[in-house]
């Protein structure tokens, strides 16, 4: 049959009887998931009659997630990740190199990451990253980089405020615990100004 006519950029289906409908109905819906390769079509005198389509292959079905910010934890802190994937998508960590580095779980599609205490790594910072495979029915499966950076703190910092060197002072008091103004040499009431004292300090 001669069904398929280029005409504007647009192809046209002419001629087609009912039997023939069933395979184009047929075509379109397998092209959904296919790619197309169009084709020359010349007729029998080798002049150009129009064009035809070929399906190959599956087209590229990217899965959708939420790309990761770089995650920043100190040695021992937890981070968690959550790439908003759909219930249909799986996740797998294949990372094994940096395992020995950062404890991975997952955990109803939530990925959380814990930086190991590493003596020899102390006062340094590193970076790692861990790649997550999403897999899905029907699409492409796709790797998803987490950057991770780790400080290793040299276990000399303290979380204790009254135990930080040079505190903060006021008036040279100390600031530790509460404090009044009058303890910190600070007038604790203003004198009473009227709007008319105000007027004149602007004239």
């Amino acid at each position: 049959m001669r069904a398929l006519l280029k005409s504007s950029k647009k192809i046209v289906i002419t001629h087609v009887d009912q039997s023939e409908r069933a395979l184009i109905n047929d075509f379109v819906n397998r092209s959904k998931d296919l790619s197309t390769t169009l084709k020359s079509l010349f007729d029998i005198d080798n002049e150009l009659d129009g064009i035809s389509l070929e399906l190959t292959k599956k087209k590229t079905r990217l899965i959708k997630y939420e790309t990761p910010c770089i995650q920043v934890v100190t040695a021992g802190g937890t981070t968690k990740v959550d790439l908003k994937v759909d219930q249909y998508t799986s996740i797998d960590i294949v990372s094994d190199d940096v395992l020995n580095y950062l404890d991975v779980s997952i955990e109803d599609k939530i990925i959380s990451i814990k930086a190991l205490n590493i003596e020899e790594l102390k006062s340094t910072t590193q970076q790692y990253v861990i790649n997550v495979i999403l897999n899905k029915q029907d699409y492409d499966t796709t790797i998803v980089p987490i950057n991770v950076t780790v400080l290793y703190l040299d276990g000399t910092g303290t979380m204790s405020y009254e135990n930080l060197t040079e505190l903060p002072k006021i008036n040279d008091v100390t600031l530790i615990g509460s404090k009044y103004l009058d303890e910190l040499g600070i007038q604790e009431q203003m004198d009473r100004i009227s709007d008319w004292d105000i007027d004149d300090l602007f004239e």
